[in-house]
């Protein structure tokens, strides 16, 4: 339920709780990364949820640039809240059984990672996840 919460974007509240939630029990046990990162979407939306952090800064930091602002659709995450994100996908990446569930997305990973518009400290963690999931 709570990976499912995670990719549901209506509901942002819920979506960073679940995250946070998430994020602490991957990185409190093995036991749980895994569990959690062979739960049915688990990877994927956790990456959505940074994607779509960086597709909100990005317009956001692209209507600064415009004379008639409008206001975003959504705030973009916090960057605790994205580094949470990033921290749980490295604790599932540690696993080694879990790295083969992470091999469909290393592409998303690597441009969010190179994107202009993320923190370096959520960059820096998902260059580890990279790293990681390259270690097989």
């Amino acid at each position: 339920t709570l990976v499912r919460y995670v990719g549901e974007r209506k509901n942002p509240v819920c979506r960073e709780m679940s995250m946070a939630l998430l994020s602490n029990l991957a990185r409190g046990d093995t036991l749980a990364a895994r569990a959690i990162a062979v739960q049915k979407g688990s990877i994927g939306n956790l990456i959505s949820f940074l994607e779509d952090g960086v597709t909100m800064a990005q317009y956001q930091q692209s209507q600064h640039n415009l004379i008639h602002m409008q206001p975003p659709p959504l705030e973009p995450p916090s960057v605790d809240m994205m580094c949470r994100a990033a921290k749980a996908l490295l604790a599932m990446a540690r696993v080694e059984e879990n790295r083969s569930e992470f091999l469909l997305h290393e592409g998303r990973l690597l441009d969010i990672s190179i994107s202009a518009v993320l923190n370096s400290m959520v960059a820096s963690v998902i260059c580890d996840v990279l790293f990681q999931i390259g270690q097989l």
